[in-house]
């Protein structure tokens, strides 16, 4: 595969026998971690927020003399309250969790404890060795259809100093604020930006998908009605098309998709004929985002005992042993690099 192709690794935050919210690794198990990684081909790690200082002194370590891995950064965020993205304290928070990263990517700040969070001096800059930040999570559709009612699903422009939106729905236009304040910030303070991207994923996806149903028309089907004031986090309801985003100046916007073959179901009912399903998807994805570069953050099949999901391939979620998940995860990154994606990054 070719080097400009991102093979990465996540690392989540825990250890056996630790609570994530613990923080109990070390600088030292982080080398070890990072030399195994490399060893197995993988040339970026992906983290989903900020780590403690332990980290990125182990990780600016482990790339000198020269780079060997490379990190996409996360800037994790909860969802608002009554999924009022605009709420003034929930801005405050998000706004001060993205300059807190920045800053600590570029070893320039000192966190006090705070329950929960990484704490600690960040003193090594590790700038040079960060592809991208990768702003958000999995966006629920709930939440979403919550906000863009609120505004009335009213579609507008948005031109920041860093990036614009041309009809972009209520959560599309904050969406790229934030990122456009993301970029603008660490350009004002450090005389550049690096790439952005956004967390999104086939729920949100902006392609149509008439094999998927509603949980509203399930229960209709089977004489029961729900009521119309419940919200039900249906897989086909809501659009976050990050496509629309364009850069005015810095270091550029690209997609970012967490794509599994099994989930939802459409990724299976849509595709029964193809030989594979999985780059039939991805296919699609691609011709919409045209030439945007579209990371795939996350994908992989898991090695659980039982099977959450079936595929008709036998990309099952779950029921794989060690051996087959290997097989099956060497298959979809080769699927990846087949539709031209940017890379992949291995859950």
């Amino acid at each position: 595969m070719e080097q400009n192709f991102f093979k990465g690794m996540n690392l989540g935050l825990g250890l056996p026998g630790h609570f994530p919210g613990e923080f109990p690794i070390e600088k030292g198990t982080y080398l070890k971690w990072f030399e195994k990684i490399y060893e197995l081909g993988v040339n970026c790690v992906r983290i989903y927020t900020l780590r403690p200082p332990s980290f990125y002194e182990a990780f600016y370590q482990f790339n000198q003399p020269k780079a060997r891995l490379y990190l996409f950064q996360g800037i994790w965020v909860e969802l608002p309250r009554k999924n009022h993205f605009y709420d003034e304290d929930y801005l405050k928070t998000v706004k001060e969790k993205i300059r807190n990263t920045i800053d600590a990517i570029h070893g320039n700040i000192h966190l006090a404890e705070k329950p929960g969070e990484a704490s600690g001096s960040y003193r090594f800059n590790i700038s040079p060795y960060t592809v991208a930040f990768i702003f958000g999570r999995e966006w629920e559709s709930c939440a979403v259809k919550g906000f863009n009612e609120l505004y009335g699903r009213k579609v507008k422009d948005y031109r920041g100093a860093c990036l614009f939106i041309e009809e972009g729905t209520p959560f599309e236009i904050w969406i790229t604020e934030m990122a456009d304040y993301l970029q603008h910030y660490e350009e004002g303070k450090y005389g550049h930006s690096h790439p952005i991207s956004v967390v999104n994923w086939p729920t949100l996806d902006p392609l149509i998908h008439p094999a998927e149903s509603t949980y509203e028309a399930n229960m209709e089907m089977q004489g029961i009605k729900v009521p119309a004031t419940l919200c039900h986090e249906n897989e086909d309801e809501e659009v976050l098309d990050l496509s629309k985003i364009k850069s005015l100046r810095g270091g550029g916007f690209f997609a970012t998709y967490h794509i599994y073959p099994y989930y939802p179901d459409f990724m299976v009912n849509e595709f029964l004929e193809e030989e594979n399903p999985y780059l039939a998807y991805l296919l699609r994805l691609k011709r919409h985002h045209r030439s945007q570069p579209i990371l795939i953050g996350e994908f992989g099949v898991p090695s659980s005992r039982e099977i959450a999901h079936w595929h008709h391939r036998g990309w099952h979620h779950g029921g794989h042993s060690e051996t087959q998940q290997g097989e099956v995860n060497g298959k979809l990154i080769q699927t990846l690099y087949q539709a031209k994606m940017a890379g992949g990054i291995l859950f």
